[in-house]
C-alpha cells in the first residue's frame, strides 16, 4: 500500500500529479494550466455537452490544517463563485477526515461534493491503481519506502546501499531533464557512458539518479572507490551488473591517471562493450578528461570521446535552470524576507542567466545553514548571491579563514593533497606528524583529531563507512580542493609541511601534478621530493611503503636527469626496494620503477629463477630495462633468460607488453620462428586490442611466405572481430552520416566500409601483410554499427540542436509564470 507524504515534491509538480491523477481516474484529458496566478483553476475538463470542471490542488504542506481551510474561504471562495463550474474538484496533500471534508464541502457549495475532495489518502488510493502514473513521478516514488524496501532487497554492496540512502535523502532536490532520458538512451547504446561537464554542473547528481534506473531494472550494483581493478575482479559476463565510477580520472583538476591506470580503463572499456549485461556509468570533469586525453593515447587510439555525454549550460534550458532554482527556494527552509530579495525586480532571471550558474551554486546561496554561517544580512543578501556567482571558487574563503583554527585548516589541506579518498588512521597519522613538526608548535586552535573531524565533517569533509570496514574520508566537493589548491599554491612552507606529513601514492602523484600543471615551479617541486626523500633516508625507510619509496624515487629523477643510480641516498633507497622486491611483484608497481632499481629486480629475478613471478610481470620488467638502454640486446645474459622465462611460461602471457618482447625477441633471432608460429596460433584470437593487432601484424611479418599463408585467417578473423566490438568507437556518426542525406542507408554503408578499410590499410602496411575481408566479414561490420539506428539518432540529434534556440527563446513567460505567486 502506498503512503506518499508528497514533501519531495514543490507546488508545482503537485499540480502536475493531480491533473495525471484525474485524466487517468476518469480517461478523460484534464487541461493543465500553466504555473502562476491560477484564477482559481490548475486544471479543467469540457465534458461534450460543453459543462465546465474545474481543478485546483493545494500543496501547502507546512501550513496547519486549520489555517488552510481559514484560506480556502477567504482566498479561493470568491474565485469559485465567480467561475461558477458546473463542478469542482479540490486535491490537497494534507491528511483530512471526515469532519474537514464536511467544512470544506460548506465553504464551496454548491460547486464541491463530498466526493470530489481528495486529501493525501484519497491520493494515495488513485496511486495505488494507477501505477503508472507513479512511475512516471520520479521525485515521488523515489522517496517512498516502498521503493527503498525494493532496493535494500536488491544483491548490492554496502557502499551501493550508502549511494541510495544519499540519493533518497537529496530527491527533493532533484529536477529531472531530458539530460536524464538521454544519457540512459546513450548508455543503452554503447554500454559505457561517461557524464562530463564543468564543476557542479550536475554530473554526480544525474549519474546517481541513473544508477536507480538500472537497480530498478535488475542489474546488480557496484560502485567503485578508487581503481578500475575493482571491477575487473567481480565482472561476471552472465550476470547484469552495472558499474559506477564517480570522478574517474580524480576530483581535482590537477590530478592525472598514471600510464597503467588509463591503460586498465580503456581495457575495462573493452570488455563492457562486449558484454551485453553489462553497463559502466562514469564521471569527469571535462578539464579534468581533456587532460587524460592529453597525457594518456589510450583514450585517443580507443575514440573515448564516442562514450561521452557532457552536461553544459546549454544543455539546461533556461525553463530547466528556473526549475531547479525554484525547487531549491521551495525546499530551501530560508527565511521568507531572505526569498523577497529574489523575487525582487524578478532577479531570479538574473541568477538563471548568470554565465556561472549551476546547481551547486544554487543549492550553496539557498541553504539557510550557510547564509546564517556567514552571517549575512537581509539586505545583503542579493549582493551575497551576485558576488557567489561572479566568484564561485572563492565560496569557502569565509568559511575557511574565519570559521576554522590552524588545526582544522590543517586537515582539510591533508585531504586535498592526498587527492583521492584516505583511511581514517592515515589520515590520523599524518595529522599527528603534522602537528608534530617543531614549527607548528605555535599553531592556534584545538589540537584533537576526533574534535576536528566533527566539526569538519558536513562542511569541508565527507566521512564514510562501509558496513564493517574502517572510515574513510573525501572532500565534501570538489570544489573545494580547487580553492585550497589555489590558495596554498605559493605556501611553500605549508605545502612541505602537508606532503611530508602524509605517506601515501596519492600525495606524491597530487606533488607530481602541481609540477607538471606549473601551478607550483620546477624548483620547489624539486625542493619537495628531495626532502620527502632526505627524510625517509633519516628515518632508514621505517613505516615506508615500497611503492611509495618506488614513485618517490621517479619524481626525484623527473627533476634531475642527470641524477644517476649511485647518488647515495638514491643508491639507498634502490637497496630498500630490492631488499623488499617481494612486495613489488605486480604489472601495476613496474611503473613506478626507476633506472637501476628495474635492474636491480630482474637481477632478483633471475637469482631465483624466476620463481613466483609472473610473465606479464617480467616482460613489463624487460621493457623497462630496455626503455633506458637503447643499445640493449636480448642476447644480454640477464635479459635472454628472461626470454627464456617467457617462453617457457607462454600461457602466463595475456598482455600486449609479452607481445612486443617476443617481437624484439624474434626480430634479433633469439627465438625460432616455429615457436613464435605456436605462439601466434594459440594467441591471436586472445590479443583483441588495435595495438596489439599491430604488433601481431609485425610478428606474422617476418614470417616466410609458408607460414604467414597458415596465419593469416585467423589473424583476419581477429580483426573482423575487433571491429566487430569496436566500430561505434572507431568511427563516429559524423564520420559516417557527416557527408551523406538524410535517409541514404546505402551511402552511409559504403561511407562506414570506406573507413573501415583505410583502417585496416594501416594495420597491413605495418607488418606489410596482404589483409583482405570478405563480403561476410564486411555484413558482421556493418551489422555491430547498425546503420539504422545511428543514423536515426545522428539526425535526430541535429534537428534537436536546430531547435534550440527557438525553444530557449519560447521560455520567457513560463518562467515568469512558474515564479508568479497567487
Amino acid at each position: 500500500m502506498t503512503d506518499y507524504d508528497f514533501k519531495t515534491l514543490n507546488d508545482k509538480e503537485f499540480e502536475v500529479l493531480c491533473t495525471d491523477l484525474l485524466s487517468s481516474e476518469y480517461g478523460v484529458r484534464y487541461e493543465r494550466f500553466k504555473a502562476g496566478r491560477d484564477g482559481g483553476v490548475d486544471g479543467r475538463f469540457f465534458s461534450s455537452d460543453g459543462k465546465e470542471t474545474i481543478l485546483q490542488c493545494k500543496h501547502w504542506i507546512s501550513t496547519p490544517l486549520n489555517t488552510l481551510i481559514s484560506r480556502l474561504e477567504s482566498e479561493e471562495k470568491p474565485k469559485v463563485e465567480k467561475l461558477k463550474p458546473a463542478r469542482y474538484i479540490l486535491m490537497l496533500s494534507h491528511p483530512l477526515s471526515r469532519e474537514d471534508k464536511t467544512k470544506i464541502v460548506k465553504i464551496f457549495a454548491p460547486y464541491l461534493k463530498d466526493s470530489d475532495i481528495f486529501g493525501k489518502e484519497d491520493l494515495n488510493d488513485l496511486l495505488a491503481r494507477h501505477a503508472e502514473v507513479e512511475r512516471r513521478h520520479y521525485k515521488l516514488w523515489l522517496s517512498s519506502t516502498n521503493v527503498l524496501q525494493y532496493m535494500l532487497n536488491k544483491p548490492i554492496y554496502d557502499r551501493s546501499n550508502d549511494e541510495f540512502k544519499s540519493i533518497r535523502e537529496s530527491a527533493h532536490l532533484y529536477i529531472k531533464t531530458e539530460n536524464h532520458d538521454r544519457a540512459i538512451k546513450k548508455l543503452e547504446a554503447r554500454r559505457t557512458v561517461i557524464i562530463t561537464g564543468s564543476a557542479g554542473i550536475g554530473k554526480t547528481t544525474l549519474a546517481r539518479h541513473l544508477l536507480l534506473h538500472y537497480v530498478l531494472e535488475d542489474f546488480k550494483l557496484f560502485v567503485i572507490s578508487e581503481d578500475i581493478q575493482e571491477a575487473e575482479e567481480v565482472f561476471q559476463n552472465s550476470e547484469k551488473q552495472l558499474f559506477y565510477f564517480d570522478d574517474f580520472l580524480g576530483r581535482n583538476y590537477l590530478e592525472a591517471l598514471t600510464g597503467h591506470e588509463g591503460s586498465k580503463i580503456v581495457h575495462f572499456i573493452g570488455r563492457v562493450r562486449k558484454s551485453p549485461n553489462t553497463r559502466l556509468l562514469l564521471t569527469s570533469r571535462t578539464t579534468i578528461l581533456n587532460q587524460g586525453k592529453i597525457f594518456h593515447d589510450e583514450f585517443q587510439h580507443n575514440k573515448l570521446d564516442q562514450n561521452e555525454y557532457e552536461l553544459t549550460l546549454d544543455s539546461l534550458s533556461n525553463l530547466d535552470k528556473a526549475k531547479i532554482l525554484y525547487n531549491h527556494l521551495w525546499h530551501s527552509n530560508l527565511a521568507k524576507d531572505f526569498i523577497e530579495q529574489i523575487y525582487l525586480n524578478k532577479r531570479y532571471r538574473d541568477v538563471i542567466k548568470h554565465q556561472n550558474f549551476n546547481p551547486r551554486l544554487i543549492n550553496y546561496i539557498t541553504d539557510p545553514d550557510r547564509v546564517s554561517s556567514d552571517d549575512t544580512p537581509i539586505a545583503e543578501y542579493w549582493n551575497y548571491i551576485s558576488k557567489t556567482l561572479d566568484n564561485p571558487i572563492d565560496v569557502w574563503e569565509h568559511s575557511f579563514t574565519v570559521q576554522l583554527d590552524d588545526f582544522g585548516r590543517a586537515l582539510v589541506l591533508l585531504v586535498t593533497l592526498n587527492m583521492r579518498s584516505i583511511d581514517e588512521s592515515l589520515l590520523s597519522e599524518a595529522y599527528q606528524r603534522y602537528v608534530s613538526i617543531p614549527e607548528h608548535n605555535n599553531l592556534h586552535g584545538k589540537r584533537d583529531f576526533s574534535l576536528n573531524i566533527k566539526h569538519l565533517t558536513g562542511s569541508f569533509l565527507k566521512r564514510v563507512i562501509y558496513g564493517k570496514n574502517e572510515p574513510f574520508f573525501n572532500l565534501f566537493n570538489p570544489s573545494v580542493g580547487d580553492y585550497i589548491l589555489r590558495r596554498y599554491a605559493n605556501d611553500t612552507v605549508s605545502l612541505k609541511a602537508g606532503f611530508l606529513s602524509l605517506r601515501t601514492i596519492n600525495s606524491l602523484n597530487t606533488l607530481s601534478d602541481l609540477s607538471k600543471n606549473e601551478i607550483i615551479n620546477s624548483t620547489i617541486a624539486k625542493n619537495i621530493a628531495e626532502g620527502l626523500l632526505d627524510k625517509a633516508v633519516l628515518v632508514s625507510f621505517k613505516d615506508y611503503l615500497p611503492d611509495y619509496i618506488a614513485k618517490l624515487i621517479l619524481i626525484v629523477r623527473t627533476h634531475n636527469s642527470s641524477l644517476v643510480p649511485s647518488e647515495p641516498n638514491i643508491a639507498k633507497a634502490i637497496d630498500f626496494l630490492v631488499n623488499l622486491s617481494s612486495d613489488i611483484t605486480s604489472e601495476i608497481d613496474a611503473n613506478n620503477i626507476a633506472e637501476g632499481l628495474a635492474e636491480g629486480l630482474l637481477d632478483k629475478a633471475v637469482l631465483v629463477s624466476f620463481k613466483d613471478y609472473l610473465p606479464d610481470y617480467i616482460a613489463k620488467l624487460i621493457l623497462i630495462v630496455r626503455a633506458y638502454n637503447s643499445s640493449l640486446v636480448p642476447s644480454e645474459p640477464n635479459i635472454a633468460k628472461a626470454i627464456d622465462f617467457l617462453v617457457n611460461s607462454s600461457s602466463g602471457i595475456t598482455s600486449g607488453n609479452g607481445l612486443d618482447v617476443i617481437d624484439w625477441a624474434f626480430t634479433h633471432k633469439v627465438i625460432a620462428q616455429e615457436w613464435v608460429f605456436n605462439f601466434m596460433q594459440e594467441k591471436i584470437p586472445k590479443f583483441g586490442e588495435w595495438d596489439d593487432l599491430i604488433t601481431i601484424s609485425l610478428i606474422i611479418s617476418k614470417f616466410d611466405g609458408e607460414t604467414q599463408k597458415l596465419v593469416i585467417s585467423s589473424f583476419i578473423e581477429s580483426v573482423v572481430t575487433y571491429f566487430e566490438y569496436y566500430v561505434r568507437d572507431d568511427f563516429s556518426p559524423e564520420d559516417v552520416f557527416g557527408s551523406i542525406e538524410e535517409g541514404d542507408y546505402s551511402g552511409a554503408e559504403d561511407k562506414l566500409l570506406e573507413l573501415i578499410e583505410e583502417k585496416i590499410d594501416v594495420l597491413a602496411l605495418a607488418g606489410d601483410l596482404g589483409v583482405f575481408i570478405t563480403s561476410n566479414d564486411k555484413k558482421r561490420i556493418v551489422n555491430a554499427f547498425d546503420i539504422k539506428e545511428q543514423h536515426d539518432e545522428y539526425f535526430y540529434s541535429l534537428k534537436s540542436n536546430y531547435y534550440e534556440d527557438y525553444l530557449h527563446n519560447t521560455t520567457t513567460d513560463e518562467i515568469d509564470d512558474l515564479f508568479e505567486r497567487a
